[in-house]
């Protein structure tokens, strides 16, 4: 977070146009990462100082990549910040991550090497995964030459509860007429290596999509901390 004095008199006539005409004049880099939650505040409450909001944010959350991952019962612990002022955090990170998800599907990652499949994932994955709170689970289905048909996401909560994963993952694959699949998930509690829950469910996913010749290629499990994949340690 760019460094900025936490005073609750910086707010003058003006501040918020000003705020504007900089970053239309010198692009996102010109603004403190306070300017920028203050402009978001003020989508919903257009009328009210919310400098002192936008710090306090901050301090809670520690950076923009945290606070476009919280949740709107986290934002309204903050005081002056209700439904009005978190839209703008809320439904600017929503809209983000979906036109995120959308340019990951129609881009063509081809799988020619496990090792650079792992880090394309990482790479374009991570927004959606790094700070979450919840295990999210995703599935990628590719092509016979190995580009991506489809990025979709399986499931918010416990894998331990994934039940209905590998059904519903096959009847994807055979929908968008996959060759093999690879399976992403993320672990909250930062380390990522896989639990016995986590193998156990990969053997029953690779054990239903064989059934119809479909090929699980890897399963990589990503944490704040670094990635693993099954493949690269030899699970496949």
């Amino acid at each position: 977070m760019k460094s900025e004095k936490k005073s609750r008199d910086s707010y003058r006539p003006g501040h918020r146009k000003r705020l504007r005409e900089r970053y239309f004049e010198n692009g996102i880099q010109s603004l403190t990462d306070i300017d920028i939650v203050e402009l978001l505040l003020t989508f919903g409450v257009p009328r009210t100082d919310m400098r002192a909001q936008a710090i306090e944010i901050l301090n809670k959350f520690g950076s923009l990549y945290s606070v476009f991952n919280a949740e709107k019962a986290e934002l309204a612990q903050i005081n002056g910040v209700g439904d009005s002022a978190a839209f703008g955090i809320l439904f600017t990170a929503a809209a983000y991550k979906r036109a995120y998800h959308e340019s990951v599907e129609k881009i063509e990652i081809k799988i020619d090497n496990y090792n650079k499949a792992v880090k394309e994932l990482e790479k374009k994955m991570s927004v959606s995964l790094g700070a979450l709170k919840d295990e999210h689970v995703y599935s990628l289905y590719l092509d016979n030459a190995g580009h991506v048909l489809k990025y979709e996401a399986i499931s918010k909560g416990t894998v331990g509860q994934a039940e209905v994963y590998p059904r519903k993952i096959l009847e994807t694959a055979l929908l968008k007429k996959a060759s093999s699949v690879i399976l992403v998930h993320n672990h909250p509690s930062d380390n990522p290596q896989p639990s016995e829950t986590d193998i156990t469910l990969t053997k029953k996913i690779e054990k239903v999509l064989s059934t119809a010749e479909i090929s699980l290629l890897d399963h990589i499990i990503v944490s704040k901390s670094g990635i693993y994949s099954f493949r690269e340690n030899g699970f496949f």
